[in-house]
């Protein structure tokens, strides 16, 4: 706790001398200096910009944009007579500046200091989600968390269900330090753990006490997931009715406003979109001609869209002519080819893909196509995966939420694994996205997107 109060303090002496430096380079008033950093500090304060907590980069990037946009709001409408002789520009100029100077400050404190704020973190359960929080937040330079270890459930002495245990911390296991649960208080002391995250969403009631009580008497802090996301998400409230706790799982309808300018985003980028896959097909059909391929270079498919309407999507062709046959023909001779594709709906290695596919699906210009899509308003820059026809008996009851939303050209899978992700994980994605949607998770998907893209995170 004093560490973050000391950083807190470092962050605004920091930012403090910043301002002072632009003050001083644009030969400004000295009164109006105190007075503007006076305000735009409050801001950063309410907003929570120095409030150091455990989260992603996109929160903190939040919390400074609402904060700036305050800023420049309050000197440009509320209090204009406070720029009398000072330029317009030096408003966004300041705030700009102040914008990355504010996200760059507080992001090499916690990188620098990552190993003093850090919490060490005790992850109990053994699931593909629980691997996933442990690999973003040890990845993650900006988060204040160390995952030190896994906690195994699968032990008949205090639980009788048996739980599913990720791949990589099946093969993997002492490397990625999964351990028993009767070990559990063992574990804790050892590797002084400052708080617990139970990270198995299908456990009991039962089970889940069980782990509660146990870990209530050993840290501080305890968290934990929410089966499948259905129980808790963004618009949940929590009420008290006299010693009796309420939590309100109500999912909000998004408003006229968000709708309009979901809208407006996916004609403006959709018609830019458009052009660069008129300029990009050019060059890919002469590729694939000079792989001796003359066949057409569009790809369409038949998809399941917006409350279950059937569409069209267009996409480069990635494959050999009638892949479709190809791939029957495979599963009827090769058993390991049927079972992964019935499991993940597509291939890890897909033989049927061209030397000229590769490349398109590696940078994801595959699905340039389906701008056309978005222009037509059958699909949204970012929304669920456009499913197939013949899955919907595999999506369960997750197809009625499912298709509450357009399909997207990217989305949260996209943008969280991309092909890594097997076809459950990425239907509770796509179900998450739907009781979550914001504008803002549509700008971290579209900016996480890119980022993949050229990591090649994921890409097949």
């Amino acid at each position: 706790m004093r560490s973050k109060k000391i950083l807190s303090l470092i962050l605004v002496i920091i930012e403090c001398l910043v301002f002072y430096l632009i003050y001083t380079a644009w030969h400004l008033n000295p009164p109006m200096f105190r007075q503007d950093l006076g305000l735009y500090i409050i801001y950063l304060f309410v907003m929570g910009h120095y409030s150091i907590k455990d989260s992603l980069i996109w929160d903190e990037i939040r919390k400074v944009f609402l904060a700036t946009i305050l800023y420049m709001i309050t000197f440009a409408i509320i209090m204009p007579s406070t720029f009398e002789g000072v330029p317009r520009r030096y408003l966004i100029f300041l705030s700009t500046i102040m914008f990355f100077v504010d996200l760059f400050v507080s992001y090499f404190l916690r990188v620098v200091f990552r190993s003093v704020l850090s919490k060490k973190t005790l992850v109990v359960g053994t699931s593909e989600t629980a691997y996933r929080y442990g690999c973003i937040v040890n990845d993650n330079k900006f988060a204040i968390t160390e995952v030190v270890g896994f906690i195994d459930l699968n032990d008949p002495h205090y639980f009788q269900e048996q739980y599913e245990m990720s791949e990589e911390l099946f093969y993997n296991r002492d490397a990625h330090h999964v351990f028993d649960y009767k070990n559990f208080d063992v574990v804790i002391k050892e590797n002084d753990i400052d708080q617990i995250v139970i990270g198995e969403p299908e456990l009991s009631g039962k089970d889940l006490n069980t782990i509660l009580e146990r870990s209530a008497k050993l840290v501080d802090s305890v968290k934990y997931m929410p089966e499948d996301y259905n129980l808790v998400n963004f618009s949940s409230e929590v009420q008290d009715f006299d010693g009796i706790l309420l939590i309100s799982t109500s999912k909000d309808t998004p408003s006229v406003f968000d709708r309009f300018w979901k809208r407006f985003f996916d004609i403006l980028i959709s018609l830019i979109g458009c052009l660069i896959t008129a300029i990009m097909a050019i060059f890919v059909k002469i590729s694939y001609i000079r792989h001796g391929d003359h066949d057409p270079i569009i790809f369409k498919q038949k998809r399941i869209g917006f409350r279950g309407k059937t569409i069209t999507i267009y996409k480069f062709r990635t494959m050999i002519p009638h892949a479709e046959e190809k791939l029957e023909e495979m599963m009827k001779v090769n058993k390991d080819i049927r079972e992964e594709y019935h499991k993940h709906k597509k291939l890890r290695y897909d033989p049927r893909v061209t030397p000229t596919g590769k490349s398109l699906r590696r940078s994801s210009i595959d699905e340039f196509p389906q701008f056309f899509n978005v222009l037509k308003g059958e699909m949204s820059l970012v929304g669920p995966r456009p499913y197939l026809p013949g899955e919907k008996a595999e999506m369960g009851d997750d197809y009625d939420v499912i298709i509450r939303s357009k399909p997207g050209i990217t989305g949260m899978w996209q943008a969280n694994g991309r092909s890594d992700l097997g076809f459950k994980e990425r239907m509770k994605l796509d179900v998450y996205y739907y009781k979550n949607w914001n504008l803002w998770l549509d700008i971290i998907v579209i900016f996480k997107t890119f980022q993949a893209t050229f990591t090649k995170k994921g890409a097949r």
